[in-house]
């Protein structure tokens, strides 16, 4: 079930890209805004990916220069459909993927 919750988060985080690539690349701060939590949450994702039996959030956090990076390339591509879908992909090609998440589900089901 771990990999399958990984392989659900990342189909969402592909679904948030989709739905920020969406805002006009004239409104860089809009979207800039959206891929910043978007990107530090795939960061974390990888990191939980690569660290299974994790206890504590510390375990998997991002590092700071990750951040610097992620904020500062982001700044540089936000307006460039292309090279953010190249940066997602980039930044997920180790997380599972499933084909066919279903509807979303609630808390209650877990």
């Amino acid at each position: 079930p771990h990999q399958w919750l990984i392989g659900l988060a990342h189909v969402r985080l592909r679904e948030g890209l989709e739905y920020t690539l969406e805002i006009p690349a004239g409104e860089p701060g809009i979207r800039i805004f959206n891929l910043w939590s978007l990107f530090m949450a795939v960061l974390t994702l990888d990191r939980i990916c690569q660290t299974p039996g994790y206890r504590s959030g510390g375990a998997v956090k991002i590092t700071r220069i990750q951040v610097r990076l992620v904020a500062l390339l982001l700044r540089l591509i936000s307006r460039s459909n292309t090279l953010l879908r190249w940066f997602f992909r980039f930044a997920t090609r180790r997380l599972p993927v499933i084909d066919k998440p279903g509807p979303a589900l609630r808390a209650d089901q877990f």
